[in-house]
C-alpha cells in the first residue's frame, strides 16, 4: 500500500471513525465520499470483482461474492460506498 493511500485512510477514519475499511481491498479505493452525515471510503466494485477472480473464482462466483459477503455485509454509518464504473473510466 502506498504512503498516499495509508495517509487517506487514516485521515478518513480520523474524520469520522464509523468509517469501515474493507480489509484485502486497499487496491480497489478510487476515492472518499463526504456528506453531510458520514465519510465513507469509496472502492471501484470492478476492482474487487477481479481481486476476487485472482482467488480463483469465475466472474460469476466473484460477482455473487461481492453481492452476498461484501456489498449486503456493510450496512448503517460509515458503509463503504461501491461505484460501477465503465470501461471508459468514470
Amino acid at each position: 500500500m502506498t504512503k498516499e493511500l495509508n495517509d487517506m485512510i487514516e485521515l478518513i477514519t480520523k474524520l469520522d471513525t464509523n468509517t469501515k475499511v474493507l480489509e484485502g481491498y486497499n487496491s480497489a479505493i478510487i476515492g472518499y465520499v463526504i456528506n453531510s452525515t458520514e465519510t465513507s471510503i469509496a472502492y471501484s466494485v470492478n476492482h474487487i470483482i477481479k481481486i476476487l477472480q485472482l482467488k480463483d473464482m469465475s466472474f460469476l462466483e466473484a460477482t455473487e461474492e461481492f453481492d452476498t459477503n461484501i456489498n449486503r455485509k456493510y450496512i448503517g454509518v460509515g458503509k463503504p460506498t461501491f461505484i460501477y464504473c465503465n470501461n471508459k473510466g468514470l
